[in-house]
């Protein structure tokens, strides 16, 4: 076992890093199992009682904060320095980021949305707004539908859009390391290994980025002993899952034929977020402390599939009840907000506190979804 003194403490290299796993993995299954979005799977289902079409344009706008705000997560944490390790140096750090969500995302109007209204069947939307993930703990607005036949209405479907988490903020922890290479490069990684969260769903991340200082092709500054200078990109990729439960007693009416029970089994709800970033660093590396900023670019994507076989309400107009009849894997979409999709610009500040092996940083990213990200680790040099 590799050890090191540093101020008078053994530093043991394994212990450390199977300490920082086996923390990220409890940090990371306490916050997917415990995030009160699992409060809302059931009605993100019932989301799909007004077809696949209504369903994706209301996840869109309910998910949109959380896929943004974790997208931001995923841009930040990947440096604490400009300057790169040096030939088979190292650091292993395990960060949390917080992203904030901006208020004008915390709430949406569904009665602006495109919905149903065409053919025989129509969604009427009651209320003035609706959370999103980010917003109030509180029900929606109420969306009906109806049936017409023979000028008379009959109503298919009723449910609330979702209550909100509360939560304005999402935290995001990862293991991050980086390893020396040649000529001023250093690569760098994240993981978190495919973890089960029992019957809410899974878990797993991981990351790969890269970065070059370019103070050695200036020679002015390169003379300059504390400062460095140095391009960074980086992408990451987030896979969940989460167990769904959405049956015809959830859409509000009487079905005159409810399939078996088991057709109902095995809804899932897949969400992957990607993240790429480019940064512009520069750094003052002192012996006890690092001052370090950043410019650049993000980019965030949300794909989001809705597995298993889920009931779709319609009109028996023979018998003017209302059935249901099963559709499989029904959404299979990228939500790509205004903020979410597109490449977005990002300003980064922070410091290092450096205690010989062990290091302590801190910064915020400032962009429509901020971020504060907190970062605690080795790094041998």
């Amino acid at each position: 076992m590799v050890k090191w003194e540093c101020y008078g403490i053994q530093v043991s290299i394994k212990n450390l890093i199977m300490k920082a796993i086996r923390s990220l993995v409890l940090i990371a299954s306490f916050l997917i199992v415990m995030l009160p979005l699992n409060a809302q799977l059931k009605d993100i289902g019932t989301l799909m009682a007004g077809g696949p079409k209504d369903a994706q344009l209301l996840l869109q706008n309910y998910l949109k904060p959380f896929g943004n705000a974790l997208g931001a997560n995923l841009s930040a944490g990947w440096y604490s320095t400009a300057k790169s390790h040096n030939l088979l140096g190292f650091d292993i750090t395990l960060t949390t980021s917080v992203a904030f969500v901006p208020e004008a995302d915390r709430m949406f109007d569904a009665s602006r949305l495109a919905l149903t209204n065409s053919g025989n069947v129509a969604a009427h939307v009651s209320g003035t707004s609706s959370p999103t993930f980010a917003g109030k703990k509180e029900a929606g607005q109420e969306i009906t539908y109806t049936y017409t036949y023979n000028s008379n209405s009959y109503e298919i479907a009723k449910y609330k859009t979702p209550q909100g988490t509360g939560l304005t903020f999402l935290p995001s922890p990862m293991l991050k390391v980086g390893f020396g290479l040649i000529k001023g490069t250093e690569l760098m990684g994240r993981y978190v290994p495919k973890v089960g969260l029992g019957k809410f769903g899974d878990f797993g991340l991981w990351g790969v980025g890269i970065k070059h200082e370019l103070k050695q092709y200036i020679p002015v500054l390169s003379r300059v002993p504390v400062l460095n200078i140095s391009l960074m990109g980086g992408y990451t990729k987030m896979n969940s899952g989460a167990n769904l439960s959405f049956t015809p007693d959830d859409l509000g009416v009487t079905v005159s034929n409810p399939p078996s029970p088991d057709t109902w089994k095995n809804q899932r709800m897949d969400l992957g977020v990607s993240n790429w970033t480019v940064n512009l660093l520069v750094s003052a590396d002192l012996p006890i402390i690092a001052v370090y900023g950043g410019a650049g670019v993000s980019s965030s994507k949300t794909a989001l599939k809705l597995k298993g076989n889920y009931p779709i309400p319609s009109l028996n107009e023979t018998t003017a009840q209302v059935e249901v009849n099963p559709m499989a894997d029904p959404i299979d979409i990228s939500i790509e907000g205004k903020d979410g999709g597109i490449t977005k610009p990002r300003l980064n500040a922070g410091f290092k506190l450096k205690l010989g092996l062990l290091h302590i940083n801190f910064d915020y990213i400032y962009a429509n979804y901020s971020v504060a990200t907190a970062g605690f680790g080795i790094s041998f040099r």
